[in-house]
C-alpha cells in the first residue's frame, strides 16, 4: 500500500473510517456542509455539550485539519466540528465543516474518508479522501468495513 495515513506513527492515533453519502460531497443540493460524523464516531472528535436554542443553534468546537485526495497533500485549515440544527429547527447531527471545498469537491458518494486524530493535539486531525477509481480503493473498503 502507497497510502502513509494507514502506517502506525507515533503522531496519529488509529485510522477510522466514514463511506461518504452524497450529502457529504460537493453535489449535494441545499446547505448541507461538511462530512457527517455519525453517532459511534463523535468519540473521537471534542466534546460538544449545552443547549441549543432558537438564538444559539449550534455548538461548535474549532479544529485544525491536514487535507489529503489520496496521497495529494491539499493544504492544512481551520475547521470546525459542530452539531449542526438548521436554525434550531431540526434535531442536531454532528459534522465537520468549514474551509473543506477543496476536498469536498473532489468527493463522491461512496468514496471513503480516513480519518485520524492527532496523539498530541485532541483538536487537530488528518482527513484523506480515497476516491473509487483509486487503485487500493477495494482494499481500504474492506477496512473500512
Amino acid at each position: 500500500m502507497t497510502l502513509r495515513c494507514l502506517a502506525t506513527s507515533p503522531e496519529w492515533d488509529s485510522p477510522f473510517f466514514k463511506i461518504l453519502a452524497n450529502n457529504d460531497t460537493g453535489a449535494a443540493s441545499g446547505n448541507q456542509a461538511g462530512f457527517l460524523i455519525p453517532i459511534e464516531l463523535r468519540k473521537f472528535f471534542p466534546g460538544l455539550s449545552g443547549p441549543t436554542t432558537k438564538s444559539s443553534p449550534t455548538l461548535d468546537h474549532p479544529i485544525e485539519t491536514q487535507l489529503f485526495i489520496e496521497e495529494i497533500y491539499v493544504g492544512t485549515v481551520r475547521a470546525r466540528y459542530q452539531f449542526q440544527t438548521w436554525g434550531g429547527t431540526r434535531k442536531p447531527e454532528s459534522r465537520i465543516t468549514d474551509n473543506l471545498k477543496p476536498m469536498r469537491d473532489h468527493a463522491s458518494e461512496k468514496d471513503v474518508l480516513i480519518i485520524q486524530r492527532s496523539i498530541s493535539r485532541l483538536d487537530y486531525y488528518r482527513l484523506t479522501l480515497i476516491r473509487k477509481e483509486h487503485a487500493e480503493f477495494k482494499i481500504i473498503l474492506t477496512l473500512a468495513a
